[in-house]
């Protein structure tokens, strides 16, 4: 991703000595934080803008076609469009941001147009059956049709928004399946309604840089997909949506990129150990050389703690300040719960972590609890909540430590062996039933 630090000037540049391809954009926030910084997005570039002691911040924007992007701004987000030659002016007042919202330029219809409520708030009707629903949503995409016609806006600009509606439709559609369960007790889509769904797919690679036909496509792929598959086992889940768009779908950049999407985020949290189970897929599909260097390097990072390696040494430091070393507990299995004082799925987890060491007491493994919180006083305070007691650490390098093992998300559960040898990167959480089978099976437990 570029990113790039943009200084602010207090004239506004004329627009009329630029080239075609150049986008003006500038925008004035009125009693805005002094200090706090505002960010320009778009699909691939974040800008942060420095604004001036008058709240202003004017910017040229090279090289950049047609597309939509936020301005993040503390808790506002406003949605953007821009195109190569337009200029676009925002400005709003921070005491009442809705109300001076405003816009100006060439491309000031187009915004305007984006932030009325009867774009950004979409109505919903999750309590019809679903052959009502269909018809409702079907006259609802016509509707917004309509209105964005009625504006007589840029025909650029109406060609790619028509595109982006009908994908937030697909979404719709797709979420109505879980709107509708809070509506009725036990609700299961029907076959017809699945049906209705593949109806709806677009395969058009032109369309893969909207964020929406993105996002409408994957929820699509995963909706027929999955079904009937538990959600909590990722393999499974993973392994399922990619069969389906191996026998589904038809065009080679669509496929490739929700292939390379659900390998890389598959990877990225589980890591290598099963990739050959979903490895023929990807090479099949998968052929761009970005996407398969950018995937080497994961698999490169994982590698290093596959199955078989050695863990370096790493140092912890203990309730007391102590620094304890992983080599200390060489000789015995390692059980490692990372987790964080204000994450609650690892809270969740804490009260089974103390039931697996009672019920492997005096058994050859240690139960090593590693907190990656950066307050010791919030680290000691859960300690306490929770009642913990026995090996209780946070890392000296909390960065390495994550790094060594690839921690992204917690909680996370790691095995090692006795000569601190992995035997999974991710292994099972203390509260599921597999958990205490495995560490049962391990050779000399």
């Amino acid at each position: 991703m570029r990113y790039g630090i943009i200084t602010c000037i207090c004239w506004f540049i004329t627009l009329m000595g630029c080239k075609s391809t150049t986008t003006g954009f500038e925008i004035t926030l009125l009693n805005y934080p002094v200090g706090e910084n505002v960010y320009l997005e778009f699909d691939t570039i974040k800008y942060e803008l420095t604004l001036d002691s008058t709240g202003k911040c004017v910017i040229l924007l090279d090289r950049y076609e047609s597309g939509y992007g936020v301005v993040k701004c503390g808790y506002m987000q406003i949605p953007v469009y821009i195109h190569e030659g337009g200029e676009l002016k925002l400005s709003f007042d921070m005491k009442d941001p809705v109300k001076s919202l405003h816009f100006d330029g060439n491309l000031a219809g187009e915004n305007r147009y984006l932030n009325d409520s009867r774009v950004r708030v979409p109505k919903r009707a999750d309590q019809l059956d679903e052959q009502a629903f269909i018809q409702w949503e079907n006259n609802y995409l016509e509707e917004r049709y309509r209105f964005l016609d009625s504006l007589r806006l840029d025909a650029r600009f109406v060609r790619i928004e028509r595109q982006r509606l009908y994908a937030l439709h697909e979404l719709a559609l797709c979420y109505y399946l879980m709107m509708h369960r809070y509506q009725i007790d036990n609700y299961k889509p029907s076959e017809e309604y699945l049906t209705y769904l593949l109806g709806v797919i677009r395969e058009d690679s032109t369309l893969l840089n909207l964020q929406e036909y993105r996002d409408a496509m994957a929820l699509l792929i995963k909706t027929l997909s999955t079904q009937n598959v538990d959600p909590a086992d990722l393999l499974l889940m993973t392994k399922t949506q990619l069969e389906w768009i191996d026998k589904y779908l038809k065009d080679d950049k669509v496929g490739e990129f929700f292939v390379y999407q659900l390998v890389m985020a598959y990877v990225g949290e589980k890591g290598i150990d099963y990739f050959s189970e979903i490895s023929p897929i990807y090479e099949r599909w998968v052929k761009s050389d970005h996407y398969r260097k950018v995937f080497a390097d994961l698999y490169a990072r994982w590698d290093k703690i596959a199955k078989g390696r050695k863990v370096p040494e790493i140092e912890f430091r203990d309730v007391e300040g102590q620094v304890v070393k992983l080599t200390n507990f060489k000789g015995k299995y390692i059980y490692i719960d990372v987790w964080g004082s204000t994450c609650p799925p690892c809270r969740k987890e804490l009260p089974f972590l103390k039931i697996l060491e009672k019920d492997f007491a005096g058994k050859n493994i240690h139960f090593l609890s590693v907190s990656t919180d950066r307050s010791k006083q919030a680290w000691i305070k859960a300690i306490q909540e929770e009642k913990l007691d026995g090996h209780l650490f946070v890392p000296r390098d909390l960065k390495k430590f994550r790094e060594v093992f690839q921690i992204r998300l917690i909680p996370r559960f790691i095995l090692l062996d006795q000569e601190l040898n992995i035997i999974t990167a991710n292994m099972t959480a203390p509260s599921d039933s597999e958990t205490k089978k495995r560490l049962n099976q391990l050779e000399g437990i």
